[in-house]
């Protein structure tokens, strides 16, 4: 998430992960873990960590929106990204483990082979999707990784 006052200020950026999130100018992040803060405690640390030129631009409004909109993101959906990934892959592992019933079953009943290939089916999407999930929620993580 980008802010920049001025076209000639550069962008002052918020990056987010599970844990933390990292702010400042693009290429001067001060990063802190923000793990159930608000945007006052968030923004009491951040000015701890930056020098006295950056920090009249933390007192900005548009700063200060912009580090909401990361906090609740952080808090309201990565979490919720993460539960969602679990939920799938265990479906998917269910999914599995029915489609090793029914292949047993082919021998004795005519249909069961429909059933397999839709379990397959529901099989393969229930794992990609989390598999999609997982990775999205990780990437978040690994940008923070690299600013830190």
């Amino acid at each position: 998430m980008r802010s920049s006052e001025a076209s000639k200020q550069p962008a002052f950026e918020v990056r987010i992960g599970y844990f933390g999130l990292c702010a400042g100018k693009v290429r001067d992040l001060a990063c802190i873990t923000s793990l159930g803060s608000d945007t006052e405690q968030v923004l009491k640390r951040i000015s701890l960590n930056v020098n006295a030129a950056r920090s009249s631009t933390l007192s900005s409004p548009r700063v200060k929106s912009l580090l909401k909109i990361a906090l609740d993101n952080q808090s309201k959906t990565i979490p919720f990204v993460l539960l969602a990934g679990g939920i799938l892959f265990l479906f998917g592992f269910l999914s599995v483990l029915l489609l090793q019933f029914e292949k047993k079953k082919v021998q004795r009943k005519p249909n069961a082979a429909r059933k397999i290939t839709v379990l397959k089916r529901l099989m393969l999407c229930f794992v990609w999707t989390s598999t999609a999930l997982a990775f999205g929620a990780s990437f978040s993580t690994t940008q923070l990784a690299e600013i830190i």
